[in-house]
């Protein structure tokens, strides 16, 4: 395999298995239009690849999630130019974008099992003020290539996985990127000063027209002195790719899966998937007018930077409220495999439900939002994360109908709310 890819490399094409000839060589051309080629990745397949034929984003992309930055290439050859091809192999669950000739010897082995898929665009032979030079890096564990531009985050990513530097496109990209998008890891560039701010540890004022303003109900701790938080750095998720100042929804509490990707309830809002650019609404309150019909949210956290995450596979999963008004997420966890998602019931005061079964009235004062804690409702679970379910209470039959048969009629106190999950790691001693 050495011998063989050491006498490629000296080539400007390559002949593959099936016996076409593929020519990189560098040839003069009409004038470029700019392109970005945008990278997408696929946990489910640990797969990378680079996109930037627009036919191929729907069938192809809908499958990935998709991460900035984007490396700037040309639609048509100009000047010394070098044609990066896509190939794909089934052998190793792999997409290659390359157009060096190391690159091409490494498609052509029959053993990598790769077919040619097509061009897709080009880069120039010859470095250019504003370009940026192409590397190939490879993991070995995930079979996988990786198209990156040096120096950029994207090989940041690569070297912090594990990749290792496979060889040099010898090629440079022509068309400057687009500015990144706002990150709100400075804090600055989402609307915040970009530095630490203690949190007041004084409760609300007794002016404040909240019934619940006052005296500290408990000594402050000696141990919790206080806590900060560095303003602006908070990214938004949902509300499109990477647009971390949209509004999207709450009640987000995501799990940690041993795939390495995070599994979240959401609710209340409406969530835009980053890999289909599809949105999603869901509502967890019901009323008697709509059958006590609410939907609670899910998704799939892709990514290891927190301010660069992907929202993929965003759906919703519709429960009955009865007897109370509202229905919500709480804990949530992925463990062997197994996705446990909690609910709960919520409810206000003087809520007017049918005789027979509900809850209220209930008593003030009302806070305005969700006054009256209702008990945990069960934990449905996916074997599959999240495509299919199993609800034991998709409707309950009355106020004390739930996995510790408690009842918040009127007004009474729960012991189990809406409990979450709290993972305890244990120390490693080095």
């Amino acid at each position: 395999m050495l011998s063989t890819l050491l006498h490629t490399a000296m080539l400007s094409s390559v002949e593959l298995e099936s016996g076409a000839v593929i020519d990189n060589s560098a040839t003069p051309g009409p004038a470029p239009t700019g392109l970005f080629a945008t990278c997408f990745y696929s946990a489910a397949n640990q797969d990378n690849m680079v996109i930037a034929t627009p036919a191929t984003w729907t069938s192809k992309a809908a499958k990935y999630a998709a991460f900035p930055p984007h490396l700037g290439l040309n639609v048509k050859s100009a000047g010394a130019a070098v044609a990066l091809k896509t190939f794909w192999s089934a052998t190793l669950q792999d997409t290659l974008t390359t157009g060096s000739a190391a690159g091409l010897a490494w498609a052509a082995l029959p053993a990598n099992g790769y077919e040619l898929v097509r061009t897709e665009g080009y880069c120039s032979a010859a470095s250019a003020p504003s370009g940026v030079e192409l590397l190939q890096y490879w993991s070995a564990a995930r079979t996988d290539s990786f198209l990156v531009a040096k120096g950029g985050s994207h090989e940041k990513t690569a070297l912090s996985s594990g990749y290792k530097l496979k060889f040099a496109e010898a090629c440079f990209t022509t068309t400057p990127p687009p500015p990144p998008p706002a990150t709100c890891r400075a804090g600055t560039d989402c609307g915040g000063t970009g530095l630490w701010t203690p949190w007041p540890s004084q409760p609300p004022n007794a002016s404040w027209s909240n019934p619940w303003s006052g005296a500290q109900p408990y000594p402050q701790s000696k141990d919790l002195i206080g806590w900060e938080f560095k303003s602006g750095s908070n990214p938004g998720y949902g509300g499109g790719v990477h647009d971390h100042k949209a509004k999207s929804a709450d009640t987000w509490y995501p799990s940690w899966s041993s795939d390495g990707d995070l599994y979240t309830p959401w609710t209340d809002g409406h969530v835009v998937d980053d890999a289909t650019g599809k949105g999603t609404s869901s509502g967890s309150g019901g009323h008697p007018s709509n059958g006590y019909a609410s939907t609670t949210g899910q998704a799939r956290l892709v990514g290891d930077d927190p301010f660069g995450l992907n929202v993929t596979e965003v759906a919703t999963f519709g429960a009955s409220t009865y007897p109370y008004k509202g229905r919500y997420p709480c804990g949530t966890l992925v463990y062997k495999g197994t996705w446990f998602y909690g609910t709960y019931y919520l409810d206000n005061p003087n809520s007017t439900f049918p005789a027979g079964g509900g809850v209220g009235p209930n008593p003030g004062p009302n806070c305005g939002n969700w006054c009256i804690q209702g008990p945990v409702v069960d934990y449905r679970y996916s074997t599959d994360k999240g495509k299919t379910w199993k609800e034991p209470r998709p409707n309950a039959t009355s106020p004390s109908d739930n996995l510790f048969a408690e009842s918040a009629a009127d007004n009474k106190r729960v012991k189990f709310g809406a409990p979450h999950w709290y993972i305890r790691v244990p120390a490693v001693n080095s």
